[in-house]
């Protein structure tokens, strides 16, 4: 089904971890509300940049070493070299308690690689 503008939204976050060319932020009422911490940013810059584990192309490399020797070098839009990660509790119809268990895990907008209308720029 095609995007809509009405399906669009912002949310306000915080930049809570930066460093080895990743930044991640933290979407603010994700944070007060403690569905993340900085444990879980942690964790997850560690994998993004440091180790996967086992079971992983290559234990010893991040996800995003790992990306890059498989697909090539990452697109560098915002030119600032940084690859951005925003986490946040993407709106969706999940609801537990009327048994909705479908939800939303992540999402990538090929649009926001561009200069156009509804992009990040």
């Amino acid at each position: 089904q095609p995007i809509e503008p009405e399906d669009f939204y912002r949310v306000e976050a915080t930049r809570r971890a930066e460093g080895e060319g990743v930044v991640i932020w933290v979407e603010d009422e994700s944070w007060a509300q403690e569905y993340v911490t900085q444990v879980e940013v942690d964790r997850i810059f560690d994998a993004l940049t440091r180790e996967t584990g086992a079971g992983s192309l290559d234990p010893g490399e991040g996800i995003i070493a790992i990306e890059r020797s498989v697909f090539g070098e990452t697109p560098n839009k915002g030119d600032d070299g940084l690859i951005h990660f925003l986490i946040l509790d993407i709106q969706d119809t999940y609801d537990p308690d009327n048994n909705v268990s479908t939800f939303i895990a992540g999402y990538f907008f090929a649009n926001d690689q561009g200069d156009g209308p509804r992009s990040n720029r």
